[in-house]
C-alpha cells in the first residue's frame, strides 16, 4: 500500500503542477490541486483491495488525471466560453458567497440541499486560493476517482473473489463513468457519496457490523447533501432489503434488523422533508409521485439531444411508458443517435454494457431467482428500479447520460453476481475411456496396498483385460 500511495501521489502531484502551469489561474490551481492530492488521494489508497488490483488501480488513476487535464484545459473553457454549463453558474455564485465570507455578512448566505451546497463549498475552497475551476475540476476528478474505489471494494464484499477483477475494469475505467464522476459539480459528490453507501450496505448486509452501518449513513449524508431523492431510494432500497432478505450465515440477528428499521424510519421522514421543500409535494401518494416526475421530465426539455417520448397520462400512462423510458435511461443513444463525440463514447459505453449482460446472462438470471438469499444484489435492483422510474420520463440524452452514472456500477453488480457456475462436461480422454471398463469390472470394496492390487488384477484377468491396456 505504501507503494501504491508513494506513486499515487507523485502520479498526481505531478499532473497538478502542469495542468496549473497550462491554466490561467496559476496559482489558485496549484494550491487547490495540492490540497485536493494532500486529503483526497490518501484516502483513496485507504480503502482496503486486494494487492492483485494496485495495478488496476494505479492505471485507473492516471486514465482519470488525464481526463481530469482534459476537462479542465479544453472541455471546461469551451462551454464557459458559451455560456453553456452549470459550471459557470457555480463559479459566480461560488465567487460571490466567498466576497460574502470575507465580508462577514453570515446572515446573507442561503443555503439549501442541491446547487446550493456546491456553490457554498466551492466559495470555501475559493476564500484561500481564489476563484479556480480548474481546480475545483481536479478535486471533482479525485472524488470521482475514491467513488469507483468504493463500488469495487464493495464487489470485494459481495462478489466471489474470481468476478472482482471484471468489475473492477468496468467501473474505474469505462470513459462515461470517469467523465461524468470528473465534472466539476454535484455529480462527483453524489458518485463518491453512492459509492461509499454501496460499500457500508455491502459490508453491513453481510458480516451486521455497526461500523460498516456508521460508514453506510456517512455516504447517505454526502448523497442527501447534493442530491436528497437519491437519498431516499437508498435509504427505502436498505430498508426493503433489510425486511425481505436474510444472507445464509449471516451474523445479522434479528434485533439488529429492527434497530436498523427504527433508525431508517425517521432518517426517512427527514430526508423527504427535503425532497418536499425542493419539489413541492406535500402530501405521499402514487398520483402525486406521477405528477411529480412527469412534470419534471418534461421541464427537461431543450437541446440538440431530445427524443420523442411517450405522453404520461395518469398513472397507468405513466405505468405503461416505463419499459420505453428504462431503455432510454440505461442504453440509449444508440450509434447512430450520436450528435456529438461525447454522445458516441457513450453510446459505445451502452453497446458495452449490452455485451456484458447478454454475456452474463446466466448470472443476471440466477441473481433474479436468488434475490432473497443475496440482500447486496436485491439492494442493486431496488435502486436500479427506483432511479429508473425517478428518470424514466426524461426526453434529453444529453441529461441522462449524466444521471445513468449514478445506476450504471450497480447494473455491472448485477451482471457479475451471481452464485452458481455453468457446470461444462468434459469429454474422457482416450486414456481414461480404457481405464474406465477396467475399472467397472472391479467387484467389491478392495483394500489399498499390494495385496488389494494383486486381487484387482486377478479378477480382471478373469475377464481377460489386463488394467491399464
Amino acid at each position: 500500500m505504501n507503494d501504491l500511495l508513494g506513486k499515487s501521489i507523485f502520479v498526481a502531484v505531478s499532473a497538478a503542477l502542469a495542468m496549473s502551469l497550462l491554466s490561467d489561474t496559476m496559482l489558485a490551481t496549484l494550491g487547490l490541486s495540492l490540497l485536493a492530492t494532500a486529503v483526497l488521494v490518501p484516502t483513496a489508497c485507504s480503502v482496503r483491495l486486494r494487492r492483485d488490483l494496485n495495478s488496476l488501480v494505479f492505471s485507473s488513476l492516471l486514465w482519470r488525471l488525464l481526463v481530469v487535464s482534459l476537462v479542465a484545459l479544453w472541455i471546461l473553457p469551451y462551454y464557459a466560453a458559451r455560456d453553456s454549463t452549470d459550471i459557470v453558474y457555480y463559479d459566480i455564485q461560488a465567487g460571490h458567497i466567498a466576497d460574502l465570507i470575507r465580508a462577514g455578512a453570515w446572515s446573507e448566505i442561503h443555503l439549501s440541499v442541491g446547487s446550493d451546497i456546491v456553490s457554498f463549498v466551492t466559495a470555501l475552497l475559493y476564500v484561500p486560493f481564489g476563484p479556480t475551476p480548474g481546480g475545483m475540476t481536479f478535486l471533482s476528478g479525485l472524488l470521482g476517482f475514491i467513488g469507483s474505489l468504493y463500488f469495487v471494494a464493495a464487489a470485494v464484499v459481495a462478489l466471489e473473489s474470481s468476478r472482482v477483477r471484471g468489475y473492477a475494469m468496468f467501473v474505474l475505467l469505462l470513459p462515461s463513468i470517469v467523465f461524468w464522476s470528473t465534472l466539476f459539480g454535484k455529480d462527483s459528490w453524489v458518485f463518491c457519496g453512492l459509492g461509499i453507501c454501496a460499500f457500508g450496505i455491502a459490508r453491513w448486509l453481510k458480516f451486521g457490523q455497526w461500523t460498516d452501518f456508521l460508514k453506510t449513513l456517512i455516504g447517505v449524508g454526502v448523497v442527501y447533501t447534493f442530491r436528497p431523492h437519491i437519498a431516499l431510494a437508498v435509504t427505502l432500497g436498505l430498508a426493503l432489503t433489510t425486511v425481505v432478505c436474510r444472507e445464509r450465515r449471516s451474523p445479522r440477528s434479528v434485533t439488529k434488523s429492527v434497530a436498523v428499521l427504527l433508525l431508517l424510519a425517521p432518517m426517512m421522514v427527514f430526508i423527504w422533508q427535503a425532497v418536499s421543500d425542493m419539489t413541492g409535494v406535500t402530501v405521499v401518494s402514487r398520483k402525486s409521485a406521477v405528477a411529480e416526475i412527469s412534470q419534471r421530465g418534461a421541464g427537461n426539455k431543450g437541446g440538440g439531444s431530445d427524443v420523442t417520448t411517450t405522453e404520461t397520462e395518469g398513472q397507468l400512462g405513466f405505468i405503461s411508458q416505463l419499459p420505453a423510458g428504462a431503455v432510454r435511461l440505461l442504453f440509449r443513444p444508440w450509434p447512430w443517435e450520436a450528435t456529438s463525440l461525447f454522445m458516441f463514447v457513450a453510446a459505445l459505453d451502452n453497446i458495452i454494457l449490452i455485451a456484458v449482460l447478454l454475456a452474463k446472462w446466466r448470472n443476471v438470471s440466477d441473481t433474479l431467482r436468488h434475490l432473497r438469499t443475496q440482500p447486496f444484489a436485491f439492494f442493486c435492483v431496488v435502486l436500479t428500479i427506483q432511479l429508473i422510474v425517478m428518470f424514466s420520463t426524461i426526453p434529453n440524452l444529453g441529461l441522462l447520460m449524466r444521471e445513468k452514472t449514478q445506476v450504471t456500477p450497480f447494473l455491472y453488480l448485477l451482471a457479475f453476481s451471481g452464485n452458481r457456475r455453468v457446470v461444462r462436461r468434459r469429454r474422457p480422454t482416450r486414456r481414461k475411456g480404457a481405464e474406465a471398463p477396467w475399472l467397472n469390472r472391479i467387484r467389491g470394496t478392495v483394500p489399498l496396498g499390494s495385496e488389494g492390487v494383486a486381487a484387482s488384477r486377478t479378477q480382471c484377468l478373469s475377464v481377460g483385460t489386463e488394467p491399464g491396456v
